[in-house]
């Protein structure tokens, strides 16, 4: 329920003089066909580490950019990545469809000697979490499509 400065309910208000109260936002943004603020179609993660550098994970991330933009999609771009910042792109931020990772994929953990995704930092070190860690930041992303 709505008031205004001075108390009145706003939904109140909105039913004596004939007007319908105003949908929610994701609600008015879906009968419009439009994607909802904050939601993207596909969140690229470029992971470049300084130490063992891809020299082409940029342009890679910019070919897929342009062509699913090319398709109406709306795309987010982040130029490095540690769990907590995926976990917070994934469940809160931007909440993507898909998930493109551009980074190293056989990255050994120190302690396990697994392979793993090579995450980084801002200042491009590299970050390596265990698989089980992946797997839990995924899980909890309510609209990525696994």
């Amino acid at each position: 329920m709505a008031h205004t400065r001075s108390g009145f309910d706003l939904d109140e208000m909105r039913s004596a003089v004939g007007t319908p109260p105003l949908p929610d936002l994701p609600s008015l943004h879906a009968a419009l066909g439009a994607p909802t603020p904050g939601v993207v179609d596909l969140l690229i993660v470029v992971c470049n580490p300084t130490r063992a550098p891809l020299p082409k994970a940029v342009a890679e991330a910019n070919v897929v950019r342009t062509r699913a933009e090319g398709l109406g999609k709306r795309v987010e771009v982040r130029h490095s990545c540690t769990a907590d910042a995926l976990r917070t792109l994934l469940a809160e931020e931007v909440r993507p469809r898909i998930l493109l990772f551009i980074g190293h994929a056989d990255a050994r953990h120190g302690h396990t000697r697994e392979f793993t995704l090579g995450f980084t930092d801002p200042s491009g070190n590299l970050e390596l979490l265990l698989p089980e860690t992946i797997t839990e930041v995924l899980s909890n992303a309510p609209n990525l499509e696994l």
